[in-house]
């Protein structure tokens, strides 16, 4: 009888390992195949709240308060628009350069969702975190997800900013461009403009433009120490002179005929997208520059500024000791090697206080 018993056990273990085995296989290829498909899905949806990659944020500052960062470059990434674009729409266009506390769903009259207007305009009431006509949304939902979502949805603030993403990318500011006449022109229209000389131009598309330069922090190529040593590279040989202080109000070393020292480190830091394009410093104005933080001689890096005084001058760190000799990239200076902009071997000043560009980490 113990034997007819165990030979009874070991064929129900292996019926049930015969069932098992199957089953973990299929449960696999679920895992591999199905799930991220799901994951995908409900990511585009706005279900998975709370789900998302370590450290999104693609061309977007970190100064951009999360989880607004989050979204917008998640958005950007799927219709190809540049995170900061959409971040400058929210802010500066929509919220009057503020940023409201965040909520997933904002029903009228909270902080995202303002009471309505322009009810009697073309596409009905305007409203939700992104003030999108309601008329509108029918068509932009189903452009952006397949299929148009239900009125509601336009107050929840992950489908308003996808939503408004999508249009935004058939309005002219897709393919990850970054071209200050296309983002113009789709800020105007995506606030309802056609004229350049109407308030959609002259206000709202310029305060969108202003946001977007402020939160767009470009990847650079390398490290950022290298990239502006790289960049400053490029202007040597130009002269020196103060009457040309920044130089022609373009990008990169073209056209350029002479610079003095702070027009020369205000160029290479803004070709890289570390200043505003219309930034043109001089040593005076450096401190308290909202772009740059001091820091200490012993935090010092390549591509730092050093800036001296009485008379003033600024020079691009690139390596030694700032107490004693150091080599930099300047224009002028008055120590060997000429008034141009050239690498060169400096000697520490009395009262030296140095800078890093705030997107430089």
């Amino acid at each position: 009888m113990e034997g007819e018993n165990h030979t009874g056990l070991y064929l129900v273990g292996i019926v049930v390992l015969l069932f098992l085995i199957p089953a973990a296989i299929l449960g696999a290829i679920i895992a591999i195949r199905i799930l991220p498909i799901f994951y995908a899905e409900c990511k585009v949806l706005g279900l998975c709240h709370g789900v998302g990659e370590e450290g999104a944020g693609g061309e977007i500052c970190t100064q951009v308060p999360e989880p607004y960062r989050t979204i917008f470059a998640e958005a950007g990434d799927k219709w190809k628009v540049q995170p900061a674009f959409i971040a400058a729409i929210f802010y500066a266009g929509e919220h009057g350069s503020s940023w409201p506390p965040y909520e997933e769903h904002a029903p009228l009259g909270s902080h995202l969702n303002p009471q309505p207007h322009d009810c009697n305009s073309g596409v009905g009431c305007i409203r939700g975190p992104m003030q999108i006509g309601e008329k509108n949304w029918p068509s932009w939902s189903n452009g952006a997800y397949g299929t148009s979502l239900p009125l509601d949805r336009i107050e929840w603030t992950k489908d308003a900013i996808y939503v408004a993403t999508y249009h935004l990318a058939m309005i002219g500011a897709g393919g990850n461009t970054t071209d200050e006449n296309k983002l113009t022109e789709a800020a105007a229209k995506y606030n309802g403009g056609t004229n350049p000389s109407n308030f959609s131009y002259e206000v709202y598309a310029k305060n969108v433009l202003t946001a977007f330069r402020k939160f767009h922090c470009p990847a650079l190529a390398g490290s950022c120490s290298e990239s502006i040593i790289e960049q400053a590279k490029k202007y040597a040989g130009i002269p020196y002179s103060q009457d040309e202080h920044c130089g022609p109000p373009t990008l990169g070393p073209a056209g350029v005929t002479a610079l003095d020292c702070s027009g020369f480190v205000s160029r290479v830091y803004r070709d890289l997208g570390l200043f505003p394009e219309s930034t043109c410093l001089t040593t005076k104005t450096i401190p308290g520059f909202s772009y740059l933080k001091e820091v200490s001689a012993n935090e010092i890096k390549t591509g730092d500024l050093v800036l001296s005084c009485c008379p003033g001058h600024v020079v691009l760190y690139v390596s030694g000791d700032v107490t004693n000799k150091f080599t930099v990239w300047e224009s002028g200076g008055g120590e060997a090697g000429g008034d141009v902009v050239r690498e060169a071997l400096r000697t520490a000043r009395p009262n030296q206080r140095y800078f890093r560009a705030t997107k430089c980490q």
